[in-house]
C-alpha cells in the first residue's frame, strides 16, 4: 500500500468495484514541523508536505515527499465559472500540503472521490511527488504529469498517488497529478459563452485547466527538483484522450516534451452543434434566457441539470474553431498536430470487458450470450448486411486470437467484447494502430505501441480483475504503470509492474522506453506493425514483440468505422470511460 507519512502512517484505501478506478487516498497525521518536508516555491510561497513510504526490509521511510492540494488556479466560481482558468498566484505561507484538495463536481455514485474527500467547484489543485533529496536544490529531474480518466465526466487526481513510480524510477523523476473541471462545469460550450474568454474560445475549460497546471509545472516545479522544460504528459482513458487534445492544440505545444496515451484513442470531443444543443436544453430546463441566469445557479443546481440532459452521451472538449479547430483524431490524420515529440500509445487486451461486467450492460451482454443476442449486438454496430462477415472475422478457426481459458464466458460473449474493443476510433489495439500510423506518417520522431495482456490476479478494484480473472479490462494497467507492486501478487505479477513502470519512467527520462535488462521495445512502423505485449513470465510468455496484432479485424475497422449504437450499451460506456 502506498503511504504518505508525517510522523505516522495514516492511509485510506478508497477502492471498490463501484469506484471504477484504482485509488489509494493518503492523508497525513499531524506532527511537529521538524518531521515534515518543506519546499519553497519561487514566487508563490512555502509548503509543508508529508513523507511517503513503501514498506521495505528495514521498515524505514523512503526518501520520497508528497505535497498535496496545491492550488494552481483561482476557484472557478461565481463570475469565473465557464471562463478559462485564472492563475492562483501566491498563498499564505507556510501552507500545509498534507491532504488532497476537493475533487471536482461529479456523480458521486459513479466514481466517489474517496473517503473524507469532498466535491466542489473549488477543485483546481495539483499534487507533487518528488525525491526528498531533490527539494530546494539544483537538481533538474524529468517530470511526469498524470491526467486522470473518467469520460470527462468523473475522476480525481486524489485517486492516483504516484510515489510508487518515483520509487521505481530510482528517485530520478518528479510526478505531478492534477484535477480539472469535469462535465457541465468543464465542457459547456456555446457561442453565447465566447465573450467570457479573451480568445473567444468556448467549451474547453477542462483542457484549459490541464494546460494551466502544465504551465504551473513549467514555472514552479524547480523547487521540487523538477525540470519544467522536460515534461512528459501521460493519462488513461479520458486522460489519454486529453493527451491527444494537447497534441492537437497549439497552445499546449511548448508545455511538454513527450506524450503517453493509455486507452485514449477514442473520439472524445464533440462538434459545436452538439454543444449548442446541450446549452439550449440547459437554458430551457432552468428557464434561463441568458448566461447570467445560469451563473446565478448554485453548484448543486447546475449539476442537477446534468443527469437528464446528458442521456444521449458524454460531454467533452468542444470543436469551437478557436481552442480546437477540428476533431483531434481528424487533425492527426491531416498531420496538424505536434509532431516534434515522441509518443507511447497503447491499450488493454479486452478493453470493453470492463463495461460488459457492470450493471446494466451485463444484462445486455450476458456471459452465456445466445446467437440471437450476438446478432442483435452486432447489427447495432456494423453496416446492414455485415453481421455474418464480422462474425467470420472474429472466428477463432479463422485465426482471430482468444485466450485459451475463456472463463465463465461463452464464445459469443468474447466475440461481442472483442468487436466493441477493436472498433476504430475506440479504446483497443485497432484504434491504437490507426493513431500510430497517423503519427508516423505525420513525422513523429519515435512512436512506441503496446498491448497490456495480463489478467490481473492480485488486485480486484477494476471490474473483471482479481483471483481467477481471465480478462484484461479497461484501466487494469494503471496499477502496473504507477508501480503499485505491493498491491499485486508477489513474483511474476509484481515483476511485471516493476518492468512496466520502468519502461514508462525511461520514456520520461530519455524519450525512449528501452533500458538495461528490459526486453527490446521496437519503434512502430506501418511496414513492421510490431507492438509490445505486456504479460507475466511463464504461461503468458512475458514481455514480447508481436507483429500484425489482429490484422484482419483492424483492417476491417479502418475501412468500416463502428456505427454509434442505438442501444444503451454505448451510452453507459461513455459515462464511465
Amino acid at each position: 500500500m502506498d503511504r504518505c507519512l508525517r510522523g505516522a502512517v495514516i492511509c485510506l484505501v478508497c477502492l471498490s468495484a463501484a469506484d471504477l478506478m484504482l485509488a489509494v487516498s493518503g492523508m497525513a497525521s499531524s506532527a511537529s514541523d521538524s518531521t515534515s518536508p518543506t519546499v519553497h516555491v519561487s514566487g508563490l510561497g512555502s509548503l509543508r508536505g508529508a513523507f511517503s513510504s513503501h514498506e521495505n526490509e528495514s521498515k524505514t521511510p523512503t526518501n520520497i515527499s508528497c505535497f498535496l492540494g496545491i492550488p494552481y488556479a483561482k476557484a472557478p466560481v461565481g463570475d469565473l465559472r465557464w471562463r478559462p482558468p485564472q492563475v492562483h498566484g501566491a498563498w499564505a505561507s507556510p501552507r500545509d500540503a498534507v491532504k488532497f484538495g476537493d475533487a471536482c463536481m461529479q456523480k458521486q455514485n459513479t466514481n466517489p472521490p474517496g473517503p473524507n474527500q469532498t466535491m466542489s467547484e473549488d477543485c483546481l489543485f495539483l499534487n507533487v511527488y518528488a525525491p526528498t533529496a531533490a527539494l530546494n536544490g539544483n537538481k533538474k529531474l524529468p517530470v511526469m504529469v498524470w491526467i486522470h480518466g473518467g469520460a470527462y465526466m468523473t475522476g480525481s487526481s486524489n485517486l492516483y498517488p504516484s510515489d510508487g513510480l518515483v520509487l521505481v524510477s530510482n528517485l530520478s523523476l518528479v510526478v505531478v497529478t492534477l484535477n480539472y473541471r469535469l462535465n457541465i462545469f468543464g465542457f459547456l460550450g456555446a457561442d453565447e459563452l465566447r465573450s467570457r474568454a479573451e480568445d473567444g474560445s468556448t467549451g474547453n475549460f477542462g483542457i484549459q485547466d490541464q494546460r494551466l497546471a502544465m504551465a504551473w509545472v513549467r514555472d514552479h516545479i524547480a523547487g521540487f527538483g523538477g525540470d519544467g522544460r522536460d515534461v512528459t504528459i501521460f493519462g488513461e482513458s479520458a486522460g489519454g484522450n486529453s493527451v491527444i487534445d494537447h497534441l492537437t492544440q497549439k497552445d499546449s505545444f511548448s508545455l511538454y516534451t513527450k506524450a503517453t496515451v493509455e486507452s485514449g484513442a477514442y473520439q472524445g470531443s464533440i462538434p459545436m452543434q452538439k454543444a449548442e444543443s446541450f446549452y439550449s436544453d440547459l437554458k430551457r430546463k432552468e428557464k434561463c434566457k441568458e448566461t447570467q441566469c445560469l451563473l446565478a445557479l448554485s453548484s448543486s443546481e447546475v449539476f442537477a441539470s446534468l443527469g437528464p440532459l446528458s442521456a444521449d452521451g458524454q460531454l467533452g472538449p468542444v470543436v469551437d474553431g478557436v481552442a480546437l479547430s477540428d476533431l483531434p483524431l481528424t487533425l492527426l490524420t491531416k498531420g496538424k498536430y505536434n509532431h516534434r515529440v515522441p509518443v507511447m500509445i497503447g491499450s488493454n487486451r479486452d478493453e470493453t470487458a470492463f463495461f460488459a461486467l457492470i450493471d446494466p450492460v451485463d444484462k445486455l451482454v450476458p456471459p452465456n450470450m445466445t446467437d440471437a443476442e450476438l446478432d442483435v449486438f452486432l447489427a447495432d454496430r456494423v453496416r446492414i448486411g455485415e453481421v455474418e462477415r464480422v462474425k467470420k472475422l472474429y472466428d477463432s478457426a479463422q485465426g482471430y486470437p482468444y485466450p485459451k481459458d475463456l472463463g465463465p464466458f461463452n464464445q459469443n460473449w468474447w466475440t461481442a467484447v472483442r468487436v466493441s474493443t477493436d472498433s476504430v476510433p475506440g479504446l483497443g489495439p485497432c484504434a491504437v494502430r490507426n493513431v500510430a500510423r497517423n503519427l508516423v506518417a505525420g513525422g513523429t520522431p519515435n512512436v512506441f505501441t503496446y498491448l497490456f495482456a495480463h489478467p490481473t490476479q492480485g488486485s480486484n478494484e477494476i471490474p473483471g480483475t482479481g483471483k481467477g480473472s481471465v480478462v484484461v479490462p479497461h484501466a487494469s494497467e494503471i496499477v502496473f504503470v504507477l508501480g503499485g507492486v505491493d498491491r499485486l501478487l508477489p513474483g511474476a505479477e509484481a515483476d511485471l509492474a516493476l518492468q512496466m513502470a520502468t519502461y514508462w519512467s525511461n520514456f520520461a527520462r530519455f524519450g525512449n522506453p528501452n533500458g538495461a535488462k528490459l526486453p527490446e521495445w521496437p519503434h512502430y512502423s506501418e511496414e513492421a506493425d510490431t507492438i509490445l505485449h505486456f504479460g507475466t513470465a511463464g504461461s503468458e510468455g512475458g514481455i514480447t514483440s508481436v507483429t500484425r496484432e489482429r490484422k484482419q479485424a483492424c483492417d476491417y475497422w479502418d475501412r468500416n468505422p463502428q456505427r454509434v449504437p442505438a442501444s444503451s450499451v454505448e451510452e453507459v460506456k461513455l459515462l464511465v470511460i
